[in-house]
Formats: C-alpha cells, sequence, structure tokens
C-alpha cells in the first residue's frame, strides 16, 4: 500500500487500547491491523518512499479500497489534527450538491436523436472558487476549507498570545 504520511487509514493498534480508529499513515506500525477487504490484515513492515504526485478522490462516503485496503478519502494537514469525521461533514454540501444536480438532471431528462440531455442542470449555477493557493491540487471549496481553519487557528493562537 502506498499512501502520503497525512492518508488516514483505518487501523487498530492492538497494544493501545484495541479499539479501530481514523489514523494518519505515518502512525502505522508493523503489527497493527488494517481493514482489508472484508478481512484483518496485520500490517508486516513499515517503509518511507519519496513519490511525487498524490490522488485522493472525494467518494460520497469519504472511504476507498486503495489496494484492497480500507483508506479515507481525506489526508488532512498534520498540524490540524482534523479528524476523518470532521473532514466528511465538512464536505457535506459538496455531497448534497451532487444529489441536487443527479435528482435534477435525472428528472428533466429527454431523448435527442440517439443521445439523453438534462434540460435543466445545476453545472450552470456552479462557479468554483479559485483556489487560493498558486499550483494547489485540492478542490477550491476544501481548499477554502483550510484556508479559514488555518487563519482561524493562526487568530486564536495570537489572541492566547495577548491574553
Amino acid at each position: 500500500l502506498a499512501v502520503s504520511s497525512n492518508h488516514l487509514l483505518y487501523l487498530c493498534q492492538p497494544g493501545a487500547d484495541g479499539s479501530w480508529r481514523w489514523a494518519p499513515a505515518a502512525d502505522v506500525r508493523p503489527g497493527d491491523l488494517l481493514q482489508h477487504a472484508a478481512e484483518v490484515a496485520v500490517v508486516l513492515s513499515v517503509s518511507v518512499e519519496v513519490e511525487s504526485g498524490v490522488f485522493a478522490p472525494l467518494t460520497l462516503c469519504s472511504t476507498l479500497l486503495v489496494d484492497g485496503v480500507l483508506c479515507s478519502c481525506f489526508a488532512p494537514p498534520e498540524e490540524l489534527g482534523l479528524s476523518h469525521s470532521l473532514c466528511h461533514r465538512a464536505l457535506a454540501p459538496l455531497r448534497f450538491w451532487y444529489y441536487a444536480r443527479r435528482n435534477l438532471e435525472a428528472s428533466t431528462t429527454v431523448r435527442m436523436g440517439e443521445n439523453c440531455q438534462p434540460i435543466l442542470t445545476l453545472d450552470a449555477c456552479w462557479l468554483p472558487l479559485p483556489a487560493l493557493r498558486d499550483g494547489s491540487t485540492l478542490h477550491p471549496y476544501a481548499d477554502t476549507l483550510l484556508f479559514a481553519f488555518r487563519t482561524l487557528r493562526w487568530v486564536q493562537m495570537r489572541l492566547q498570545v495577548l491574553a
């Protein structure tokens, strides 16, 4: 399994409390358990490789199988300490938009010759937010949320210094 150190994996660390949780790949150790397809797999070894590029598609349930291992769609920056469930809730508006678009298009689709085309769509309404960072590979909505979260953390730290 090759993932970035921040990607969240569903794991159990038997030496700890033995509960299953979402944790960054950087926390995985030999002997930990990962959910692999319909069974549990024991981690035999962990190594670090330097690669370029990442790919984390957003799915409706915010999870996916990578080489059969249950992974989160999210790789939140470690310094922010964002959980899988918080990331999932934060992207609820995108899931709502997807369902609204799908239902609108399904109810307004007409046959035009060989093709079926929706009469109405929400695509025309979607004006993606510009990426806040040059070269950002994140979805503009996610990039905006991260920017806002980092800004709020920065303000919080400054207020604590002043107090």
